[in-house]
């Protein structure tokens, strides 16, 4: 069973775990939410809930919500949805990031991660999609194409994809 769940306040050892193993950062994703302990992994839900809620934005940030994929109970990847779009993100970043936990690759996770993340844009009012990725991160490429991204360009190493969410 593959289900999504927002970030909660209560997220557990369980999702810090994941979030470690992750690593701080890789392939263009920044995981934010790395820490060194629990605690401070905590406080870094906190941050996160209110971005969510757009309380106390820090300049240039947009208000984003955190999702966590579960399949068969267990946190396997999460992914960042971004409620619109500032210069900033229009340049990398865009509506969307995602990542999956490493010993969790290759069982076509991602895909499915992006395929709800879609469907929740398409919820909160965003029709259509950007999502940047690295130019050599064909993986990641193959989860957007297979979620009907199209390809807009290849900039600076990085490629800009669209995605309409009725789709």
């Amino acid at each position: 069973m593959i289900e999504l769940h927002e970030l909660s306040l209560n997220d557990g050892e369980e999702i810090f775990k994941m979030v470690r193993e992750i690593g701080e950062k890789e392939n263009g994703f920044i995981n934010n939410l790395f820490s060194s302990s629990f605690s401070l992994f905590q406080e870094k839900l906190r941050e996160n809930y209110n971005l969510a809620k757009g309380i106390n934005l820090k300049p240039n940030y947009v208000p984003q919500t955190i999702y966590w994929l579960f399949v068969d109970g267990k946190p396997v990847g999460y992914g960042k949805l971004r409620h619109y779009l500032n210069e900033s993100l229009l340049q990398h970043g865009g509506h969307i990031g995602y990542v999956i936990s490493p010993n969790h690759r290759g069982n076509g996770y991602a895909k499915k991660l992006l395929e709800k993340l879609l469907k929740k844009a398409n919820e909160i009012g965003i029709n259509q999609v950007l999502l940047t990725t690295d130019d050599n991160n064909i993986p990641s490429r193959r989860s957007i194409e297979d979620n009907n991204g199209m390809l807009d360009k290849v900039e600076n190493g990085s490629c800009f994809y669209w995605v309409h969410t009725s789709s």
